[in-house]
């Protein structure tokens, strides 16, 4: 009688944590599989915390808990990444190591390191990571493998702290100072920015005579040209530029300047608004990568009436494609101004 039984199917992977029956379709690349370990996260993130350009509607709170759920294994600041073999220092010589946030990761946003790896035919190792404060970027550069030239973007995150802060959002505060290891006490501010990104600086494994090491200013969060994150912004890309005048390799690329002109929403920090941001980072990031044939991050920004950042805080492709251009500009002459 038992063996007449049918066996029960096997439930859906993204319930059970296991690997799914068969590989995910050929048009998601490799790295996306590799990040996106749980779907669930992705629907359940835009289904509890939906914003205007999200077809569930109003948010309703709650999607910064899934902001880190997608986080890549192996991703814990400071990190050692293995080298591969032959990694010495003539393998060094013509390296460019991309540091920073999720903006250098590209997953979240439209990835450039390819572009610029493809336009200064050299090799650019991409150590960006999604959340990650200036903090954790300086200890991934202490762990970084020798390189000739660097690149730099990061302080957004540190920014979002601040303006969590200044509008009492302890749930984001928390998410980050747990994902980045920061003390209980630490208290996000442009001076203590400043203080994270001397030691990055200092910690960066370029060549100390001919190296180059491009950092770029931050672009807005939102698309108002007032208000406080415009203001929180412009406080903190003046303490990149006054940080990079103390270093001689260093060469400050005007990223957000090139940005600044655009006239839309405002960056809402407290607890509905950053879920509504994170949700359609979420809905806009599924539909890019995991769709065939997905809508780009600067079409689904047009579709909220945005041009430069398609969720308040993450790139588009011309955003991507400046950047690409100023980081070329910066490693291949004089400098920028």
């Amino acid at each position: 009688q038992q063996s007449q039984l049918k066996p029960l199917a096997p439930k859906p992977y993204f319930f059970t944590g296991m690997p799914p029956p068969r590989s995910p379709p050929e048009h998601r690349p490799r790295w996306l599989r590799r990040h996106f370990r749980r779907p669930l996260c992705l629907l359940t993130a835009v289904g509890v915390g939906a914003g205007d350009c999200v077809p569930w509607g109003r948010g309703v709170g709650g999607a910064e808990r899934w902001m880190f759920a997608l986080r890549p294994s192996g991703a814990e600041p400071g990190r050692r990444r293995p080298a591969p073999d032959g990694d010495d220092g003539a393998a060094a010589r013509g390296r460019v190591s991309c540091f920073g946030d999720s903006h250098t990761e590209g997953i979240f946003g439209a990835p450039w390191v390819p572009d610029l790896q493809r336009r200064l035919a050299r090799e650019c190792r991409n150590h960006g990571r999604n959340a990650w404060t200036a903090e954790s970027v300086a200890r991934c550069a202490e762990a970084a493998e020798p390189s000739q030239d660097a690149t730099v973007l990061v302080g957004t995150n540190n920014v979002m702290m601040e303006l969590a802060w200044r509008a009492d959002n302890q749930a984001m505060i928390s998410l980050y100072k747990a994902i980045n290891g920061l003390p209980s006490d630490y208290r996000p501010s442009a001076a203590t920015f400043s203080g994270a990104l001397r030691r990055l600086l200092a910690a960066l494994p370029v060549d100390r005579l001919r190296g180059r090491v491009a950092v770029a200013s931050l672009p807005p969060l939102g698309e108002a040209e007032r208000g406080p994150a415009a203001e929180v912004v412009a406080e903190y890309n003046a303490a990149i530029r006054a940080v990079v005048a103390e270093d001689p390799r260093a060469v400050y690329v005007p990223f957000g300047e090139s940005l600044l002109g655009t006239k839309g929403e405002a960056f809402d920090a407290s607890y509905g608004g950053f879920s509504g941001s994170i949700a359609e980072m979420y809905w806009h990031t599924g539909r890019r990568w995991l769709l065939p044939g997905g809508p780009s991050f600067g079409t689904q920004a047009a579709e909220c009436g945005r041009t430069v950042v398609h969720d308040k805080i993450h790139l588009t492709e011309v955003s991507a494609s400046k950047l690409s251009d100023l980081f070329v500009d910066a490693l291949e002459s004089s400098g920028v101004e």
